[in-house]
């Protein structure tokens, strides 16, 4: 007799758990894919600005776990079979080519976030064993008194059920419907649900000069910062600065080791910002030297922003700040300035965060306690056939891309784990 599958949520774990299961060939099954939205992978499209940064380049475990800043432990089974290179495999062997940027995020050669999903939804129209519900979320889960079924109720129908994989979103991008009613749902099957934080998030800062810098992008800066415990972390990536905000991947990274810490006016966060990390005093003093010999006419400001890291923009008030003028040559240049430039361009910034910026949280860390669920299949250990996968656990990472990286993970372990 055929065995009824429920996976409810169509993001990127709960799309992977239904593809593995009609991959299948040991497995007589009848799935059933429930999406609240009018499409699948709604946050897949979106993420990495419509390009869905599908997963990473760090593929050594020894470099990837510690992308996850809690649970990373949990997540290491199904990392092992089916980490970023099996991910990258998949995708192209289902006709996605793929390309791998300098900062290591892995995105469709199309930079077209769509044509992820869309392989999902090929797959999908091609098998008679899969039905997917968009519009139909699911609003209610028991389980018989005999504990043989589980009953699913729709705002359209009930649905007997053998097997339930919970794979809902977070509780974050509210225009997605992701509202976190996933959690409820856990709740109402015995699971306990950790405090739930923001994660991924930009920041406002006190200082008025970086605002001056809208919109100014640094490919290669570091923020460090102190933990609450005393220890000493520190995140290398491109940030961004705009009208208010300190925002991208250095800070994104940044915002997942404080998820459940109170950020505002009345408890400012202090951190330091080196804007350029991609050079030692050493090499600028090169720099300098090497550009005296070869453009000695030009304008120093000129010079500044052709090296593919400063904008003309922060170049100028760079040097008017520390009272250079900008249109001296660099033959002009005396030693203790370029001196004093090499020192300036790489020195730590200290910043003052007052607020996260709430409409992009783009993912939320807590959620069903990992110590309920079995790390080696994704199946509850209280509730038999019941079994989690995706954003609804308790793991998040540092970027987007190492989510979409352990949804994809958790999903393919769940679709072949279930018996």
């Amino acid at each position: 007799m055929s065995k009824k599958i429920a996976i409810i949520g169509g993001w990127a774990a709960g799309m992977m758990v239904a593809a593995t299961l009609l991959e299948r060939q040991d497995i007589d099954a009848e799935i059933h894919l429930f999406e609240k939205n009018s499409r699948l992978g709604t946050k897949v499209i979106i993420s990495g600005w419509g390009r869905c940064n599908v997963t990473t380049g760090t593929v050594k475990m020894q470099e990837l776990l510690p992308k996850y800043p809690r649970w990373a432990a949990f997540i290491t089974p199904a990392l092992k079979q089916f980490g970023p290179r099996a991910i990258r495999r998949w995708f192209e062997d289902h006709g996605i080519p793929l390309k791998e940027e300098d900062d290591l995020r892995v995105f469709p050669v199309s930079d077209d976030g769509k044509d992820i999903v869309k392989l999902f939804e090929r797959l999908f129209a091609r098998h008679k064993r899969i039905t997917v519900h968009l519009k139909e979320g699911i609003e209610k889960i028991e389980r018989t008194k005999t504990n043989e079924w589980f009953i699913l109720y729709s705002e359209k129908q009930s649905y007997t059920i053998d097997v339930v994989v919970l794979a809902p979103g977070w509780n974050a991008y509210a225009h997605t419907w992701s509202a976190g009613d996933g959690y409820e749902r856990a709740r109402t099957m015995w699971h306990t649900i950790t405090e739930l934080g923001p994660s991924l998030n930009s920041f406002l800062t006190e200082e008025k000069r970086i605002h001056e810098l809208s919109w100014t992008a640094f490919p290669e800066a570091v923020i460090k910062w102190v933990l609450p415990d005393g220890d000493k972390i520190s995140s290398k990536g491109p940030i961004l600065l705009t009208h208010f905000w300190v925002s991208w991947p250095a800070l994104f990274a940044f915002s997942s080791y404080l998820p459940y810490i109170k950020i505002d006016r009345e408890h400012p966060y202090q951190v330091r910002i080196q804007l350029d990390a991609s050079k030692s005093v050493h090499h600028r003093q090169e720099f300098f030297n090497e550009s005296i010999v070869s453009s000695p006419k030009k304008a120093l400001w000129t010079v500044l922003s052709t090296t593919g890291v400063f904008t003309k923009k922060f170049v100028q008030l760079f040097l008017t700040h520390y009272q250079f003028d900008y249109h001296l040559q660099m033959a002009q240049l005396s030693k203790a300035q370029r001196h004093q430039l090499c020192q300036l361009l790489g020195e730590w910034i200290p910043l003052t965060f007052i607020q996260r910026r709430p409409w992009d949280e783009f993912v939320t860390a807590g959620g069903v306690t990992l110590s309920e669920v079995d790390t080696n299949t994704g199946e509850s250990l209280l509730v038999p056939n019941f079994y989690f996968a995706g954003e609804i656990l308790d793991i998040d990472a540092h970027t987007g891309w190492y989510n979409f990286t352990s949804s994809w993970a958790m999903g393919r372990l769940v679709g072949k784990s279930i018996s």
